[in-house]
């Protein structure tokens, strides 16, 4: 997973906006940083120039590669961010996806009539409806650059029970879909449920079948 730094401080020293990047000179070290105008807070009333002095975070990815995130200018005034409803077109639905999420949900209902165990049921809805609900917060964030949501989070709570609603928020919001090694980790979560799911239901029908052999 990523990694951000602490807030830094520097100066832009370079600026180039026809091509929108520059590059900050950190007041602690002697490293020019790369940083580019998707970097920057949103709802600037003007655009970077040459002497802001910029407070920043470093995000350092599993390789050790950096890049600057979460910047601002310091005294810049700032447009009030919007907490309207997001405007995003939700993916074309297909019957393979909402089989997928409707599954889970199946086979805890079968497990509470089986068994009288409610656990499974309750985790897919209670977790899918927080996870659902943190993917719409992520995604408003992402649109107007507010603090987001570690991945790591949204991991944990999919990984908890949460996929479904995970997957539903995805399609809905178009969000973490083009981020590759995101969706491995998650597409992994999803097949280590179905593999948690075929042992209990093997183990269930093995624990049926010796019950009826010794007490026919």
């Amino acid at each position: 997973m990523a990694k951000l730094s602490p807030f830094q401080a520097g100066e832009l020293v370079v600026w180039r906006d026809e091509k929108g990047f520059g590059f900050i000179r950190p007041f602690v070290g002697n490293k020019d940083l790369f940083i580019h105008i998707s970097a920057f807070k949103r709802g600037m009333s003007r655009r970077p120039q040459i002497g802001d002095v910029l407070h920043y975070r470093i995000e350092t990815d599993a390789s050790g590669r950096e890049r600057v995130r979460h910047a601002s200018i310091e005294g810049m005034q700032y447009a009030a961010p919007r907490f309207g409803p997001i405007q995003v077109k939700p993916l074309q639905q297909s019957p393979y996806i909402n089989g997928v999420i409707g599954l889970p949900f199946l086979l805890s209902t079968w497990m509470l009539w089986s068994v009288g165990n409610p656990i499974p049921l309750f985790m897919y809805v209670f977790i899918s409806a927080i996870t659902l609900f943190l993917y719409g917060l992520d995604k408003r964030s992402s649109i107007v650059g507010q603090w987001r949501i570690p991945e790591v989070y949204l991991h944990l709570f999919a990984l908890l029970g949460g996929w479904p609603g995970a997957l539903i928020a995805q399609r809905e919001y178009r969000h973490k879909l083009k981020k590759s090694r995101f969706q491995t980790i998650f597409r992994g979560i999803i097949i280590l449920h179905g593999v948690i799911w075929a042992i209990a239901i093997g183990f269930g029908f093995s624990a049926r079948r010796m019950a009826e052999v010794l007490l026919p």
